[in-house]
């Protein structure tokens, strides 16, 4: 698998560029917003995603890592290709993606050629709780018990999204991690 090149642009062709690295020419698929900004000689670095299927071997770059795990996490929604993610990426910042996907904007999705109102469901849905899960209120290195209970809901069958709701809401309760979930059990009316 390539993981990234680094190389001097070749070339910029519809959709892609080439990069020379070291003698050898790696053509990549990038989002469109990269073109304005790119300029044939300069040193570019892009984070790869292999795609090898029986008649090709396709490559897609991005400028940052942020960029290619939204890419691949795209990859995960059902009925959504390479070229929709990349098309997905092409719509603006990985933050403005994030709050169309968490408002629902179906509008926004639809944008990208091949992406119809299922398809765009298919990735809110899909995409909703995960997104929300990495915007919880805590990290796990925090220690603490907001862990434990967010794991213990999680268990009992409530949505990372609600999870945190209750979270932001009992973070500054003082009492044994017990009590805090029972009150976080309460407030999501079990």
């Amino acid at each position: 698998m390539i993981g990234s090149i680094t190389g001097t642009i070749q070339a910029i062709i519809k959709y892609s560029v080439i990069v020379d690295v070291s003698g050898v020419g790696y053509r990549a698929l990038v989002p469109a917003l990269y073109f304005d900004g790119l300029k044939i000689g300069e040193q570019i670095l892009l984070y790869t995603h292999l795609q090898v299927r029986e008649d090709a071997h396709i490559l897609f770059g991005f400028k940052t890592l942020k960029e290619l795990e939204f890419f691949e996490l795209l990859l995960t929604v059902s009925d959504v290709g390479p070229k929709s993610a990349l098309g997905v990426l092409s719509l603006g910042s990985i933050d403005d993606i994030e709050k169309a996907i968490a408002k629902q904007d179906l509008t926004f999705l639809t944008a990208v050629a091949g992406i119809g109102k299922k398809t765009a469901e298919r990735i809110v849905v899909g995409l909703k709780d995960k997104l929300a899960e990495k915007s919880l209120p805590y990290s796990p290195e925090q220690g603490g018990d907001t862990g434990e209970i967010f794991d213990a809901l999680k268990q009992m069958g409530y949505t990372p999204s609600e999870i945190r709701e209750v979270l932001k809401k009992i973070q500054n309760e003082k009492g044994t991690t017990e009590e805090k979930l029972k009150k976080a059990l309460k407030m999501m009316g079990k």
